[in-house]
């Protein structure tokens, strides 16, 4: 991975898309997936190469896995191949290499 990788932080306010409101066990709040605030965090990158070597690097490391590399929306004609982590906060992070829309 290297500097040309694209960060999104992706947050929610009450049930729409927004850049309002996060909350995070260490600033006091409490995070639940899905809900208002943060949704998840979001890495893009350029090869799938990339987000199986940021993978290993996650569970080398003792992170907590939510889901391996793996192609998702297939069914929409998309090429997305992400995987996804939780942050030592419980908030999701994604690794992920969509070349339609990158």
């Amino acid at each position: 991975m290297d500097a040309r990788v694209k960060g999104c932080l992706v947050l929610r306010h009450r049930g729409s898309w927004s850049s309002a409101g996060v909350g995070r066990p260490a600033d006091g709040g409490t995070y639940r997936h899905y809900d208002v605030g943060l949704e998840h965090l979001a890495f893009q990158v350029d090869t799938r190469d990339e987000v199986d070597e940021a993978y290993q690097r996650c569970v080398s490391a003792g992170g907590k896995i939510e889901s391996p590399p793996e192609e998702h929306y297939v069914d929409q004609g998309e090429d997305y191949y992400a995987f996804f982590a939780f942050d030592p906060d419980g908030i999701r992070i994604e690794i992920v290499c969509d070349r339609l829309h990158g």
